[in-house]
């Protein structure tokens, strides 16, 4: 048997059942590309194997690789189904609220969808998306700069969002606290309190952004 040809993937020796999972717990937009890139492999395999005259190997092969781009596809559907619901309610809300038109909410949370498989986000975290929906009043453009700010250095974007600057002390004053949800975020004066309560609480520092 060819050696290029395992029975195994390292790692996985013996257990591809495992293998099956950590590729099917992938989000779905990844799995989707996962798949087309398999049926394109697998492509590649059916036109060697046609240049060969291996006509029948090379049908087969064809077969498998149409088969896996329906997946594919199928998956491609079910992501834009679940793609919302990956966000708080409370970001679901702002952008439905404020982009309003069902193509513009769909390229929204399509570039936030984006956005996050660039930087591997964590969506247990998702302060940096709240930062950057943050006055962007139904406007793609506004948002589109905003996220490539926070590409170029994502506590650019806190600091945009979270602090304003005060030309007369020369300091920055957080007004927001994106950990918590929008109608939750503006910082409080019981805030400011437990910050003096402690020292060691720099939360709420003025001078991190983070």
């Amino acid at each position: 048997m060819n050696a290029k040809h395992k029975t195994w993937i390292d790692h996985y020796e013996n257990n591809l059942e495992q293998l099956a999972e950590k590729i099917g717990d992938l989000r779905y937009d990844t799995l989707s590309e996962f798949l087309d890139l398999l049926a394109l492999k697998i492509k590649k395999d059916g036109d060697k194997d046609a240049s060969r005259g291996r006509t029948q190997l090379a049908r087969q092969l064809y077969t498998s690789s149409e088969a896996l781009r329906e997946s594919s596809k199928a998956i491609q559907k079910a992501w834009v189904i679940c793609e919302p619901y990956m966000y708080p309610e409370d970001i679901r809300q702002k952008v439905k609220a404020e982009f309003k038109e069902k193509s513009k909410i769909k390229t929204v949370f399509q570039l936030l969808s984006d956005f996050g498989k660039d930087w591997h986000f964590d969506y247990d975290n998702n302060r940096i998306l709240r930062c950057i929906l943050f006055q962007t009043d139904g406007n793609l453009d506004a948002l589109k700069a905003n996220i490539e700010t926070a590409n170029v250095d994502w506590r650019n974007i806190i600091l945009q969002a979270e602090y304003e600057h005060n030309d007369e002390t020369d300091e920055l004053i957080r007004l927001y606290n994106f950990e918590r949800p929008f109608g939750e975020a503006r910082v409080t004066e019981a805030d400011l309190e437990e910050k003096n309560k402690n020292d060691n609480l720099n939360e709420y520092d003025t001078d991190l952004p983070f």
